[in-house]
């Protein structure tokens, strides 16, 4: 994430196979505020298009396609999703043409965009946390479902929040565990590295 825009980049292949150096060229480190990064199949499971259906999900910036990877410059809003939601619901309350994909998590996204991350909270069932970025706001947004089905936990590193669906993730990484993400909880953290927090339904 950075003010202008947000990148992003979707790789075929084991996480082992991705060079950090690579990583660090395309996303230099002094430009950037907000990281997310996310490991699994592809979101709807086609293993023939699998850098269309993996994560992140983006809403506009341009695409890049090198080999085994696509590079996203200037993304208006992004999402990275662990977990279900009730597409066909979402499907009503958003346009559906708009969609590129059948995917639970970029109808996720604009319905945010439309909506807002209260208005999911409150309206939308399901089993997830979510990480979104928007270009318009100086933040990322933390969703964990209403009823706590998916994991979410946050952690601390060098005065900075983290959040991750595995206590591993943050372990792994030298963060210190501070508690679970609420069921229906949003975070909010800033570039600047201070969190906030509101609980969307009581």
């Amino acid at each position: 994430f950075r003010r202008h825009g947000i990148d992003g980049l979707t790789w075929k292949g084991r996480v082992t196979d991705v060079a950090l150096d690579t990583l660090y060229r395309i996303f230099q480190a002094e430009k950037y505020s907000l990281y997310a990064a996310h490991t699994r199949y592809a979101t709807k499971g086609r293993k023939e298009n699998v850098l269309a259906d993996a994560h992140p999900h983006v809403i506009g910036g341009t695409e890049e396609r090198v080999n085994n990877h696509v590079i996203i410059r200037g993304a208006k809003a992004s999402i990275v999703h662990n977990g279900q939601c009730d597409y066909e619901n979402i499907l009503q309350r958003i346009d559906g043409s708009l969609l590129r994909t059948d995917c639970d998590s970029e109808a996720l996204l604009h319905l945010y965009k439309s909506k807002g991350e209260e208005y999911i909270m409150k309206e939308i069932p399901g089993s997830y946390s979510a990480v979104i970025f928007d270009a318009e706001r100086d933040q990322a947004i933390v969703l964990r479902d209403r009823h706590g089905i998916k994991p979410a936990w946050l952690g601390e590193k060098d005065g900075k929040p983290l959040v991750a669906s595995e206590t591993y993730a943050l372990e792994k990484n030298g963060a210190k565990i501070r508690r679970p993400v609420l069921p229906c909880e949003i975070l909010y953290i800033w570039l600047n590295g201070k969190l906030d927090r509101i609980q969307a339904v009581q």
